[in-house]
């Protein structure tokens, strides 16, 4: 009887530390696939993590810029003397500005151009394309016969 009670205190012992020492690690068996999920969602997690780092990071370097540079105003010259009567100018190529505002923006006058003059109309045009973002685009003059009093402008 006494070997018994001794078993039975052995066996209780065993049973007692092998579930105190289960429950301690806190280890719940799981699955392969339920392990994978876990790890999945895990790095999913840790990309979202880093791509809002990312879009921080970001949002402070474009805080950073500077203002983006404008095209400064003409010198004259000598050439600056010549005039060209020019009744309209019409603006080719825009599809970011509507032409009313095109001509608004240039101030432009009807009446004998001098180049000075028509780079100014250029200048402001092209400084508009800029601050709008567009820091690649300008408007230039294309080839033309001046004398129509018909002045057409392109934007690229």
């Amino acid at each position: 009887m006494r070997k018994r009670n001794f078993q039975r205190f052995v066996l209780s012992g065993f049973l007692f530390l092998s579930f105190y020492t289960y429950s301690d690690t806190g280890a719940v068996p799981v699955s392969p696939a339920t392990q994978a999920s876990i790890e999945q969602e895990q790095e999913q997690e840790q990309e979202q993590r880093q791509r809002l780092q990312d879009v921080e990071n970001s949002k402070q370097s474009v805080q950073q810029l500077s203002e983006l540079p404008t095209l400064p105003a003409p010198q004259a010259s000598a050439q600056a003397q010549q005039c060209f009567p020019v009744r309209n100018i019409t603006f080719t190529g825009n599809t970011l500005f509507p032409q009313e505002q095109l001509l608004a923006l240039s101030h432009f006058k009807p009446g004998c151009q001098g180049l000075a003059e028509i780079n100014e109309y250029l200048r402001l045009i092209t400084n508009e394309y800029v601050a709008a973002g567009y820091v690649t685009s300008w408007a230039y003059l294309v080839p033309q016969d001046c004398r129509s009093g018909n002045g057409e402008t392109c934007q690229g």
